[in-house]
């Protein structure tokens, strides 16, 4: 494979990454959100790690 060929397939897979991204800008009640989502989860993961705990003691 030569240098174009390669450069042609770099540029078709950051294209299609790019459209992948999506065109959102990230605002702060998008940010919230997200920071909640995450937050529940670890709220899950830290109960289910000490309900482990109590049970195994």
């Amino acid at each position: 494979m030569n240098i174009l060929g390669v450069i042609i397939i770099f540029l078709i897979c950051s294209v299609s990454a790019a459209g992948a991204a999506g065109s959102d800008i990230p605002t702060p009640l998008t940010n919230k959100a997200a920071i909640d989502l995450v937050q529940s989860h670890a709220d899950y993961v830290w109960t289910l790690v000490a309900a482990a705990l109590v049970f195994f003691m």
